[in-house]
């Protein structure tokens, strides 16, 4: 459990690595993101792969994930900032935010810890309750159904 909450926790770190060359542009982007969790997984699975014991639970997949979780809340949470983020970079290097917080706001800092405290809850609760997925895809399909219903 401790090492989801570190790995989320490093993945939410790493867009700010660049701070000192064009900060919230190279690693605040989801082809950066989206590559870094993928080299991330390869290296996982040949580290686990190698192995000589196995640990319960502990798969490639069920590791990067917190990390990928991590990195895009950030992106998020950065979106919602006067600066903004060039989240389509290298394809478009316009900054882009849909909302005009700033960093250092009361008010973004209460919706920062609010997404990481929701991300973490459903972690949570996906390992104690892993059938959940199925109930919310039910409840979709019920949904949708009754919307069909209406005239």
């Amino acid at each position: 459990m401790i090492i989801f909450m570190i790995l989320g926790a490093i993945g939410a770190w790493i867009p700010d690595a660049d701070l000192k060359i064009k900060h919230r542009i190279v690693l605040h982007n989801f082809l950066t993101c989206t590559l870094i969790s993928i080299s991330m997984y390869v290296l996982l699975f040949k580290v686990l792969e190698n192995l000589t014991i196995q640990i319960p639970h502990i798969t490639p997949l069920g590791l990067t994930i917190p990390f990928f979780l991590g990195y895009v809340s950030h992106l998020l949470t950065d979106l919602l900032t006067i600066y903004g983020v060039a989240i389509l970079w290298p394809f478009n290097s316009s900054r882009f935010s849909i909302a005009k917080f700033r960093s250092n706001s009361l008010a973004f800092n209460v919706i920062g810890v609010l997404i990481a405290t929701f991300i973490f809850a459903m972690k949570m609760y996906l390992l104690i309750n892993p059938n959940i997925i199925k109930k919310v895809i039910e409840f979709l399909r019920l949904f949708r159904f009754l919307h069909n219903l209406n005239p």
